[in-house]
């Protein structure tokens, strides 16, 4: 039944917009307001049969036939009604009609007459089918909510995309415990805000998570009683007859005292305060206890930030992507064209052959069109198209005659390589939504974009395409881009009340002052997230700050930016605490800035980032409160950025009695401070990843890591006068402790093994350490260690029991002497093995260095002592190793001046797939590579570097052996050789020429 359900909710979709539309008096102003009357009453009629059909089993295929002729009728009808008020919007614009008026109004009368007979039939023939009018106010809810939910299990094949949304709403349901919690889902229809609602429904009853769940679809008339009976027969079907309210509150109460209830309000459009406030204060003498929540489904924004009570908890689902439209599609018409008189989206691309997909269509009907290629030639036949989606098409031009699709509510062009919009886009009147991002040829855009009365969602992020008389679109929810100029007043923005989202505004130094900025009315715009930019251009500290100052933003702002303002000082409302929902700050390149803001007292702050402020020298006290008792500052801070800070020499966190700083901190990071020399760490027991970057005048870390249980990430980079860390042994959840250019850094302290479960990745780089961390050796956990220029350390050792280790890099260490190399060849599950750059190390064994490994995969070997005449023979023995020759796939192999020859036992690496021959130098090398290369059978790719007397390359007979060879690679440093295999003259030339890819430097 569930197919059939989507369907009745469609087509009951269809007539209520078309009683809406019929009912707002176009009739009157084309003389036709009898015909339009009756056929009000002929919706009306119709809706009320309906009803009765979502209820009659799917076995009905008569009840299915009738849908499918409602559906076409509904449509028809809607198209008429949408003429009317197309031309209505028309006159408007264009203060004249677009047709003679006595010849438009015969022919929509003529229309209005056949559709109202076409109804009529239908009525006939649901009366013959039995269906009954059933009452709207009477209808029984538990059995028409239970039967249209219960069938998600059939629909779920058509629940695509939505996941996300769904498990948000839940996790809102269960954070936000109010006494009444209320979640609006708004969008526009079409976007799937009844599927969400529905998959919300079903997971909290599994889940158990409140005690009942009641479903009340509302539709145009919001009747508080009504919506109270309904939740009371839900749950009692013996009370029907109940209509006073305070029976049914009395009942309610009775039912609901001890329990916690979801309340799903479905196609809500009240836009009446006092009636939902009515309906609140019922719901609230139900149950005056915390746990109860009310899921609202809306097409409209004013009444979602109405009836919400956390603001800005509201979902406003975003447009599928082209593969979750097209899998709808193929699961609700069985394919792109599978029962073509019904298809009403149509994704082309899908569809291979464009001409005979539009043949088995019937483009009339069409109300959608996904296309990677130009429909243009067809557009024609798109009569009744509402979506047209082209991003990432190969048009370069929008036809003129795209002014035919007048029911067009959604264009979109994004990403083509489209040059210009028509000007006869602008007699779309009903568009919606038109978006041209990432559209890097498009030039200009239309004269009378103000002609776009409908529009309410512009989607581009070019700064040069904020369109002419933007004041004009007064609809608009969505303008993500305002750039101030000779072309664009800051008083544009007056009248566009119903702005919601984000917005940038660029150019913020060419408003005047602060009466200019002020009739932005910024302040009673419910933005989501607003970014104010400034430019190098000129202007009075005193007059940008004024600016700014007036710029203040509504005060349910969630996200704010300042970048680029070069004031002294932040504006009064920064700091008095009228931004209480404010979750998120950037200050960026506020060059002139010498005091930061009083933050600390932000009760929703979670992300605060500072960046580029070369003037704040001191981070003190007075950012963190106005006061002076003690407080929980920064409440909700979860994540803290310092950024290019150049000025910065001190930061403190306040440390008296009872202050508690940054108790939700998970994310701290602190780069490019050059001047800061310590870093305040007392407290952060919630912080999960720590960074510090580029601070060159770090001598050490104020505090110890005690406490540090949530800790999982420690990264210290580029600090050159840090000489000392605290002990990380407390940080046992840590995964990744990477320190990289602290060549002052003597040691890491700490007992590793209390890191035995935890540690992953180990990078030190670049240090001053004798050895490595204590209990090291204990980490079984361990699986990356790296050991890069560490030009203290002399000896490795005791690593047999990283059992856990894959990869293992020792590279650049001059003074080590010695490696307990078998312990090395003990690590079972070691992968990749680098020992290279080492000058000192000289101490092998004669036996097998690395033959255990039974599971490496990778090696880079060499570059060791240059007293040694040849490589060790431990290394040597280990390529002839069966373990070695079946599993080593690539080999990075360094000699250094003394060696004359590639050692002969690579050769029996048969395995191998990559080889690179670098650093072999002396004088005494050979000249050309040996002919054994050829027993590489699967050798893929050779790269050599860096072998100045090397001039040929083996023999052509072994390179033709070489059969799997496919690229090739001479870097610099091998000059002879580099010269010998050019393409235009080189004497190597012929050998490598069937080579697909080959690089010469």
């Amino acid at each position: 039944m569930a197919a059939e359900l989507l369907l009745t909710f469609a087509v009951e979709e269809s007539l209520r917009r078309m009683i809406s539309i019929a009912a707002e008096g176009i009739g009157l102003a084309w003389g036709l307001n009898g015909q339009l009357q009756n056929l009000v009453d002929s919706l009306t009629m119709i809706q009320a049969v309906l009803r009765d059909a979502a209820t009659r089993p799917a076995t009905e295929d008569g009840v299915k036939r009738w849908l499918d002729k409602l559906q076409d009728v509904a449509h028809d009808a809607e198209d008429v009604l949408d003429e009317f008020d197309y031309e209505q919007k028309g006159k408007v614009c264009d203060f004249v009609s677009l047709h003679n008026p006595i010849v438009f109004r015969w022919k929509m009368g003529h229309k209005v007459k056949r559709i109202h007979g076409a109804l009529d039939e239908i009525l006939k023939l649901g009366g013959d089918l039995g269906l009954a009018n059933r009452p709207e106010v009477r209808r029984d809810p538990p059995r028409q909510t239970d039967s249209f939910l219960d069938s998600s299990a059939d629909t779920s094949a058509v629940v695509v995309g939505r996941d996300d949304d769904v498990s948000k709403v839940v996790e809102w349901l269960t954070e936000f415990k109010h006494v009444l919690s209320v979640v609006p889902i708004v969008g526009m229809a079409g976007l799937g805000k009844t599927t969400i609602a529905k998959n919300v429904y079903k997971e909290v009853k599994e889940r158990k998570l409140f005690d009942e769940t009641i479903w009340v679809c509302v539709s145009n008339h919001f009747d508080e009683v009504k919506i109270l009976r309904e939740m009371l027969q839900t749950i009692d079907k013996t009370t029907g007859a109940l209509e006073n309210i305070d029976a049914i509150l009395q009942n309610l109460k009775k039912q609901l005292e001890d329990k916690t209830f979801l309340l799903v309000l479905g196609d809500v459009w009240n836009r009446n305060r006092n009636k939902w406030n009515g309906l609140k204060d019922g719901l609230l003498k139900i149950k005056s206890k915390n746990g109860n929540a009310v899921v609202v489904t809306t097409g409209i924004k004013e009444v979602a930030n109405m009836m919400e009570t956390s603001p800005g908890i509201q979902l406003e689902p975003e447009k599928l992507s082209d593969d979750e439209c097209g899998s709808i599609i193929k699961q609700k018409s069985g394919s792109a064209v599978d029962g073509a008189s019904h298809v009403l989206h149509l994704n082309l691309i899908s569809c291979g052959d464009v001409e005979s997909t539009f043949q088995a269509v019937d483009a009339r009907k069409l109300r959608t069109v996904f296309s990677m290629v130009d429909v243009f030639n067809q557009s024609w036949k798109f009569k009744t198209l509402r979506t047209l989606k082209l991003q990432r098409s190969n048009i370069t031009e929008l036809q003129d005659s795209i002014c035919k699709l007048r029911h067009l509510r959604y264009l979109d062009v994004s990403h083509t390589n489209i040059k210009a919009l028509p000007e006869s886009i602008t007699k779309l009147y009903h568009l919606e939504t038109l978006r041209f991002t990432d559209c890097f040829q498009l030039q200009k855009l239309p004269r009378k974009m103000r002609n776009f009365v409908s529009l309410r969602h512009l989607h581009f992020n070019d700064k040069n395409l904020v369109p002419a008389d933007v004041s004009f679109l007064t609809r608009l929810q969505t303008l993500p881009i305002f750039v101030v100029g000779p072309d664009h007043k800051i008083e544009e923005l007056r009248c566009l009340n119903e702005l919601r989202g984000e917005l940038e505004i660029w150019c913020l130094e060419r408003v005047r002052d602060r009466e200019d900025a002020e009739k932005a009315k910024l302040r009673e715009k419910r933005m989501n997230k607003l970014v104010f930019k400034w430019s190098d251009e000129g202007n009075s500290s005193a007059n940008i700050e004024d600016v700014l100052d007036a710029l203040q933003p509504h005060p349910d702002i969630r996200s704010l930016t300042i970048e680029g303002y070069w004031g002294e000082k932040f504006p009064s409302w920064m700091s008095m605490l009228q931004l209480n929902n404010l979750m998120v700050l950037r200050l960026k390149d506020c060059s002139n800035c010498r005091q930061l803001p009083i933050l600390g007292c932000f009760s929703g702050l979670e992300i605060l980032e500072m960046s580029g402020m070369p003037n704040v020298k001191f981070i003190g006290n007075e950012f963190y409160s106005s006061s002076g008792s003690a407080e929980v500052l920064f409440p909700a801070l979860k994540e803290l950025r310092l950024l290019g800070m150049d000025g910065l020499e001190e930061w403190m966190i306040p440390g008296g009695e009872g202050d508690q700083v940054f108790p939700c901190l998970e994310k701290l990071s602190i780069e490019w401070c050059g001047k800061l020399t310590s870093i305040p760490i007392c407290g952060l027991s919630s912080l999960v990843e720590f960074e510090i970057a580029g601070c060159e005048e770090l001598r050490y870390l104020s505090g110890e890591f005690h406490g540090f249980t949530s800790l999982q990430f420690l990264s210290i980079e580029d600090c050159p006068k840090l000489a000392s860390i605290p002990s990380v042994q407390h940080c046992t959840a840590l995964v990744k402790l990477d320190i990289d250019g602290c060549p002052e850094l003597i040691s890491i302290p700490g007992d590793f093994q209390e890191l035995k479960y935890s540690l992953k990745i180990l990078s030190m780089y670049n240090l001053k350490l004798g050895a490595l961390p204590s209990g090291l050796q204990c980490c079984t956990s361990l699986e990356e260690l790296y050991i890069w220029d560490c030009r203290e350390l002399i000896h490795i050792s005791d690593l047999q029991e990283l059992s856990s280790l894959r990869r293992l890099e020792i590279r650049g260490c001059d003074k080590i002497t010695s490696i307990d190399w078998y312990g090395l060849r003990q690590l079972p599950s070691l992968v990749y093995l680098e020992v290279s750059g080492c000058r000192s190390l000289s101490n092998f064994p004669d036996g097998d260095c690395l033959g255990g490994l039974t599971q490496l995969k990778e090696l880079a070997i060499g570059g060791f002592s240059e007293d040694m005449e040849a490589f060790p023979i431990g290394v040597l023995n280990s390529f002839q190793h069966l373990n070695l020759c079946g599993s080593l796939e690539r080999l990075e192999i360094y000699g250094w001046d003394k060696l004359k020859s590639v050692p002969h036992q690579l050769q029996h690496l048969t395995a191998l797939e990559r080889l690179e021959i670098c650093d072999f130098r002396g004088e005494g090398f050979e000249e050309a590579l040996p002919d054994w290369l050829a027993n590489l059978s699967s050798l893929r790719y050779l790269g050599i570097d860096n072998c100045k007397n090397l001039k040929y390359l083996p023999s052509s007979t072994t390179i033709q052996r070489l059969s799997k060879l496919k690229g090739l690679r001479v870097l610099g440093g091998c000059p002879h050789l580099s010269e010998n295999c050019r393409k235009e003259n080189g004497c190597e030339w012929p050998k490598i020429s069937h080579v697909p890819t080959i690089d010469i430097v």
